[in-house]
């Protein structure tokens, strides 16, 4: 009945036979070929949903599919003996539209979405009608008698197992209680949003928590009586979507969290160091700051995520972030350190050398280097040590600086 048909699947489902719907997929093929006419190819577009574009997963999910098609059409469907050596691109032309996923990436998903939208209009550049004779198409006062008789062809052939009308039903209602879940629990998500993005809440865990629960309270309120595999299938997919929405909230209390947290390393930083004196301790007491800084930013990330989400996985990088901005700052402090050790070390050794030599100048006589070589080579040699001494133990610093 129609010339184009868009099959949704999303990225994750493939290579999955039913997650894919390839088993309605092989009724299709099967029941196209073995009841309708073949004047003409129809169209099968895949729109793989949640892409991720990256490498060649293109690609390999065009041969993936591809290669489902393939198998599909060689064992698993029927096919009358006029057609038993046919290929499935003799009846059928295959396209494929990749969206990204709406939630991350929604300005992508509204391009790619427009773009499909172009591709749906007919005598456009790229449409996806088939090019054929207008003889085949049905008027519109007679579409309604059209649609009747081909569906009773279709209830005539009782091995078609389309699915029965309380599945419809249930796929209707379900997907519809989960959108009105869904609006109930709209306004405190946005709330909650705006308020994780300005200030650090207490009650972030628990705020969240009870969003999910009035949402699915209402959805379980209401749908449960309906199949239970559409039920628990419609259900899932609620729980990936109230989980991305809130993820927002999350990540931007981490995100809040983590600039405090830097600010608050940098200032303790400070009060590690002196103006005009070295702390031979550095290394140690900066590490230790920087370990405890760390863990603490660790525990709130586990404060604020709720059980059974993935969350925390998508908190990670937050993590490693802060970390490599904390070992920077920490090793820019360290070099201070060092160029204050050196601007110290030259000034008393300034004032050291002038007390050795001043005196031997003050009664020059042949016995000067002498007088002077001696205590000058010993203070400096005390010097370096003691500095090698600091560098080493205090600024755990490597040959090279020392």
């Amino acid at each position: 009945m129609a010339d184009v048909l868009l099959i949704n699947l999303w990225y994750n489902d493939l290579g999955r036979y039913e997650g894919s719907n390839f088993g309605l997929l092989q009724v299709i093929l099967e029941s196209n070929l073995k009841l309708f006419g073949q004047s003409y190819k129809k169209k099968l577009v895949f729109v793989v949903r949640d892409f991720i574009a990256k490498g060649d997963n293109e690609q390999r999910s065009r041969d993936n599919i591809f290669k489902d098609i393939e198998k599909i059409w060689n064992e698993k469907i029927y096919k009358p003996e006029q057609h038993k050596n046919s290929l499935y691109s003799d009846f059928f032309e295959i396209e494929f539209c990749f969206l990204p996923n709406k939630i991350f990436v929604e300005e992508q998903f509204n391009e790619a979405c427009l773009a499909l939208k172009a591709r749906l209009t007919k005598d456009t550049e790229g449409t996806l009608f088939p090019k054929k004779n207008n003889e085949n198409n049905v008027p519109v006062d007679g579409l309604s008698y059209f649609i009747d008789q081909t569906w009773a062809t279709i209830k005539d052939q009782k091995d078609l197992n389309l699915p029965d009308q309380r599945e419809m039903v249930a796929e209707y209602r379900c997907n519809q209680i989960k959108d009105e879940a869904f609006e109930k629990v709209d306004e405190a998500v946005k709330t909650l949003e705006k308020e994780s993005k300005s200030q650090l809440l207490q009650d972030f865990k628990q705020r969240s928590g009870r969003i999910i629960w009035e949402c699915f309270d209402y959805y379980e309120a209401q749908a449960s009586q309906y199949k239970s595999q559409v039920y628990e299938k419609i259900r899932g997919d609620m729980r990936k979507l109230i989980h991305q929405e809130l993820f927002f909230a999350c990540d931007a209390q981490v995100k809040l969290n983590t600039l405090i947290t830097r600010k608050e390393f940098e200032r303790a930083m400070g009060s590690l160091v002196k103006k005009d004196s070295i702390n031979d301790k550095f290394s140690s007491e900066s590490m230790s700051l920087l370990n405890r800084t760390l863990n603490c930013f660790k525990d709130f990330v586990k404060s604020v995520i709720v059980e059974d989400t993935n969350w925390e996985e998508m908190c990670q990088h937050h993590v490693f972030e802060l970390q490599d901005s904390l070992e920077r700052l920490r090793d820019q402090f360290k070099k201070e350190e060092i160029k204050k050790l050196r601007e110290l070390t030259l000034n008393n050794i300034k004032e050291t050398i002038d007390e050795i030599v001043n005196d031997p100048v003050c009664n020059l006589n042949d016995n000067f280097w002498a007088e002077v070589n001696k205590p000058l080579l010993k203070e400096l040699k005390l010097v370096t040590e003691a500095c090698s001494d600091i560098l080493r133990e205090g600024m755990d610093s490597g040959m090279e600086e020392q």
